[in-house]
């Protein structure tokens, strides 16, 4: 038969200053077992108190040496930067087509109610708080201004107000299929109201907010009642 050999007995734990200093455990057995048992109680306190001391460490070294992240706290108003900043010439054109719309043959309320409608059709907030607001400095009425959705039926709008707001919107909307955007009909009943110049204005007051459209639709700035108001994030 194959004889096991024994282990080898281990040698016993250092107690005391041999353990490198008081609180290191010794053999528990004896007369010992008593004052082991401090030590051992002891040896427990100390290495809690040596990982809560490393963990602060550690804490600490982990809080110096954190990078500092710079965060933007300015809140953002539009989600385009303004153009303006990046095609100066922008503010050329804008400012070519309020002087082109300006010549009075059509009255500016008119051209605020088109713009307002136009606002409404493309669903874009800016565009309608921005015309409202024009058209309650001119002091037009509540009624007037809340009907410009339902103008069809509404009993605040004269005859030349209707043909252009059914001017814009032929322009804005999708025609019928096979249909003109803006039949001749519609061409003759704006021309009962308009002349020349009044119908050419009109006409320009209508690529005046198409312009616009683009840039209220895409570059979403801040809704504001006055131009004066800061719109864009710089």
């Amino acid at each position: 038969m194959t004889q096991t050999r024994p282990a080898e007995p281990l040698g016993e734990l250092p107690t005391g200053e041999a353990a490198g200093g008081a609180g290191y455990p010794g053999p528990m057995n004896g007369a010992g077992a008593d004052a082991t048992g401090k030590n051992f109680s002891g040896f427990l306190s100390h290495l809690r108190a040596s990982i809560r001391q490393c963990c602060e460490d550690t804490d600490q070294t982990a809080t110096t040496e954190e990078p500092t992240i710079m965060t933007n706290t300015s809140p953002s108003i539009s989600r385009m930067s303004d153009p303006a900043e990046f095609v100066p010439e922008m503010s050329d054109i804008s400012a070519a087509l309020f002087r082109a719309t300006g010549n009075q043959s059509v009255p500016r309320t008119t051209m605020n109610l088109i713009h307002l409608r136009a606002g409404q059709i493309v669903h874009n907030t800016y565009l309608t708080i921005l015309n409202t607001g024009f058209l309650r400095k001119a002091g037009q009425s509540e009624e007037r201004i809340t009907a410009v959705s339902s103008w069809q039926d509404a009993p605040y709008f004269t005859d030349a107000e209707r043909a252009a707001l059914a001017l814009v919107e032929a322009t804005l909307q999708p025609a019928p299929h096979g249909r003109e955007r803006v039949s001749d009909e519609l061409y003759a009943e704006v021309a009962k109201h308009y002349d020349e110049k009044a119908l050419a204005t009109l006409t320009i007051a209508i690529g005046q907010i198409n312009f616009f459209i683009a840039l209220a639709v895409i570059g979403k700035p801040q809704p504001v009642a006055s131009l004066a108001d800061q719109q864009w994030d710089k």
